[in-house]
């Protein structure tokens, strides 16, 4: 009977090692077991390979015996990264030295139980064949073993706790990183635009920083194993840990090049974790400006209490990190980021970092050279005057209607983008109330002013409209009435302005949606409908990369591009102004509520998945 194909079953850890891992912080304990599922697979692929090569010749053993040494590579990585989470035992922080030691890592009695286990199911399936002599007393002696070693892991596990035995330094000083291979030098791939290398020690927030990345500003995040692996394998190295550092940077490079090549429209990455800086340090000699090191600090107490671990645990894991150079990564790093306060200072450093700054200044004109009246014009720029007059302003400008030509008097509102330090916020707010003053009050034109702060931009913190401003400010679509010197606004791409769009379209249809609901009171207005109506089509066809503006162009580029929409008989904004002028808005009331049942029951069946046709079928199949 040939069992040399039989894939292991499901690997049981014994009861005593699960209440060892219970004691791990909960940040770890899946990571362990992981592991420990891994081993056992492996240890199935490389029993499978073992078999394989004995009958194998030529190049299929070659082939067989590499795929050998690649597994017992892998077999010893994750026997490593079981020891690593077991730091939390390391006797030269928890007992006294002169505990007995005990002979093997917690990792090592996993590997030879795994090993264990897989040799009782063999000798199970041996035993299946009754012209097998002697597989039944071979399978009881081997299934004795495993209770033996499973007995010597629950007295192992219950030394541990009362502190009568030590565990050895799993540190297994490997003769790694000795040997200088020749990887050619690596050209950097044209699709990559943007490398965020994370580093720091132990817990100090590298996964929840590119995740946090990955989930906020669309960059993919990768390991630098995995990118490591791939390029060795396509390279045929065997065992990528014997190079030296330089050439591992070089197949670092080689690997998130042909990521970066397969997936052509990621282009922004983040790497973690960085533990060696020689290695990083190399890779940033290759990919120049395109490769940010960010170094991530936060003090021990705050790490271990984030991290649910102990002190010792913590230092045991930092000691690890140390002897590869970890703790080296801050001096050459672009970035030495705090995390040890609050969240919203880490995010809003990682999306300043994230969102580089564009090498043109931004353009300015004065109001007098929009699309706004003359009187008008003239009071805007007599605001701009007041508020930036003094320090701590770095940029004014006007958004929506006003600088797309589609200002219409009694209709559209004078829509301003102050940004400055919060100290001035207070004068730009008196001086814009000044100017609605000048320009007759609110029932004549409306001022609507947006307040943000430098760092808020710069971390675009803010709503998706200023996103779309700058994008068109970046672009030299529109001007600003005032930018600081010297001023460099961040690089808004299509992506990011449609990103914005998607997150704030579910808002504009709750609000059109409310609104729509009270016009049945006989208490509402026609203008916020109307205008919600062609902000959620601008928005929806933002997100399908369309850039419309101007409520007509708008309406009408929506019934084309939307699939399924149709014609919404939208009256021009023109004629929905006049009739507002005269005091006659209820002349396209009807109109304009059609046409706003229209768009929400439309976008009700986009994002309702509709299940009758499941529930038809589920409904035939239930006896």
């Amino acid at each position: 009977m040939s069992v040399g194909t039989e894939q292991p079953v499901a690997f049981q850890i014994p009861d005593a090692l699960n209440q060892l891992i219970d004691q791990i912080p909960s940040k770890d304990r899946e990571r362990i077991r992981e592991a420990i599922r891994r081993l056992h697979e492996t240890n199935g692929s490389l029993w499978t390979a073992e078999d394989r090569v004995r009958a194998a010749s030529g190049e299929d053993a070659v082939a067989t015996k590499r795929a050998i040494d690649q597994l017992n590579r892998k077999r010893n990585d994750l026997v490593d990264r079981i020891d690593e989470g077991f730091t939390h035992l390391s006797t030269q922080h928890l007992v006294r030295p002169s505990t007995p030691i005990h002979t093997e890592t917690i990792g090592s009695v996993v590997d030879r139980y795994s090993v264990v286990n897989l040799r009782e199911r063999r000798a199970e399936l041996l035993a299946q064949d009754a012209t097998n002599e002697g597989a039944v007393d071979r399978l009881r002696a081997v299934s004795a073993q495993r209770a033996e070693l499973a007995k010597s892991i629950a007295d192992l596990a219950a030394d541990l706790k009362a502190g009568a035995r030590r565990l050895p330094d799993g540190r297994k000083f490997k003769l790694y990183g000795t040997i200088s291979e020749t990887v050619g030098q690596v050209t950097v791939s044209p699709n990559i635009d943007q490398v965020i290398a994370l580093g720091g020690l132990s817990e100090c927030g590298k996964s929840s920083s590119g995740e946090y990345l990955r989930h906020q500003d669309g960059t993919y995040r990768l390991k630098m194993s995995f990118l490591l692996d791939i390029a060795a394998k396509r390279s045929g190295i065997e065992d990528l840990y014997l190079l030296d550092r330089p050439s591992q940077a070089r197949l670092l490079l080689e690997g998130l090049n042909l990521f970066a090549d397969m997936h052509v429209e990621a282009r922004r990455f983040t790497i973690e974790s960085v533990h060696s800086d020689e290695l990083i340090f190399t890779l940033k000699q290759m990919l120049g400006d395109r490769l940010e090191i960010v170094f991530l600090e936060a003090p021990a107490h705050l790490r271990a209490a984030r991290s649910q671990t102990t002190r010792a645990a913590l230092r045991a894991k930092d000691e690890i990190k140390t002897s590869r150079g970890a703790d080296r990564v801050a001096a050459g790093a672009d970035h030495v980021v705090d995390n040890g306060g609050a969240v919203v200072s880490l995010h809003a450093r990682l999306r300043t970092i994230a969102n580089p700054r564009s090498s043109s200044p931004v353009r300015v004109e004065r109001a007098m050279a929009s699309f706004l009246p003359e009187p008008i014009a003239a009071e805007v720029d007599a605001f701009v005057a007041a508020v930036a007059a003094g320090p701590g302003v770095d940029l004014v400008a006007l958004t929506g209607s006003t600088v797309n030509g589609e200002w219409m008097s009694g209709w559209s509102d004078i829509d301003l983008l102050v940004s400055a330090e919060h100290s001035v916020h207070r004068v730009a707010a008196q001086e814009a109330g000044k100017l609605q003053v000048r320009l007759g009050g609110a029932e004549q034109v409306k001022c609507a002013l947006t307040l943000v702060t430098p760092g808020e931009i710069s971390a675009l913190f803010v709503q998706p409209g200023v996103v779309y401003a700058l994008f068109r400010l970046g672009d030299g679509r529109s001007t600003a009435l005032f930018a600081a010197p010297g001023l460099r606004l961040p690089v808004i791409t299509s992506d990011k302005f449609k990103h914005a769009a998607t997150q704030t379209l579910p808002l504009v249809f709750v609000t059109l949606r409310r609104l729509v609901a009270a016009s049945t009171s006989g208490s509402w207005e026609l203008r916020p409908i109307y205008k919600h109506i062609v902000l959620a089509l601008q928005l929806l066809l933002r997100a399908n990369g369309v850039d419309a503006t101007g409520a007509n162009a708008i309406a009408d580029m929506g019934e084309e591009v939307l699939a399924g929409l149709g014609s919404l008989d939208l009256p021009a904004a023109a004629a929905i102004a006049g009739s507002r002028a005269r005091g006659s808005e209820a002349d396209h009331a009807d109109a304009v509520i059609r046409a706003a049942h229209r768009l929400l029951e439309w976008y009700a069946a986009q994002v309702n998945p509709d299940f009758s046709a499941v529930s038809t079928r589920t409904s035939g199949d239930s006896k």
